[in-house]
């Protein structure tokens, strides 16, 4: 259904980016997730919360390590701060990336799709019908514009 979903509704989208978000909760930073807080709670009783919470630490063999990274694992909290920091790098890459690689207006048009559909209208005024199906098959498999 998700599929289904892309196909009917992001007909405009030229392109998708991926990312592997494995091991997303061991590796934020803690000088950046506060930071990021920071820009929208201005309460500092509440950042002192945070910050506490993420360099609480852990207990293994009953020996205290201390935490430099990542957030509390199995905590309420940890998928909500991970959407945060996510959400940074979603704006970077709205507001950064897309410009710098979507240059221009208009995509630049397809020869090949153009040199299809100039034989196609060729073909049509010879009257030659079965030569026309054949390229409407093919234009349909190819995109338009680059």
């Amino acid at each position: 259904t998700a599929l289904r979903d892309v196909v009917n509704t992001w007909t405009g989208t030229a392109w998708f980016i991926e990312g592997d978000i494995a091991q997303c909760f061991d590796r934020l930073d803690h000088s950046v997730m506060l930071r990021i807080l920071g820009e929208k709670i201005h309460g500092n009783r509440f950042l002192r919360l945070v910050r506490n919470m993420l360099t609480a630490g852990y207990m293994e063999d009953w020996v205290w390590n201390a935490t430099h990274s990542g957030s509390p694992q199995g905590g309420v909290v940890s998928p909500i701060l991970s959407n945060i920091y996510l959400h940074k790098m979603d704006e970077y890459i709205e507001k950064v990336l897309i410009p710098e690689c979507a240059r221009g207006r208009v995509r630049k048009s397809n020869r090949a799709f153009h040199r299809v559909w100039a034989a196609m209208a060729s073909a049509r005024k010879r009257g030659d019908l079965t030569k026309v199906r054949e390229l409407r098959k093919q234009l349909h498999s190819m995109p338009s514009m680059d």
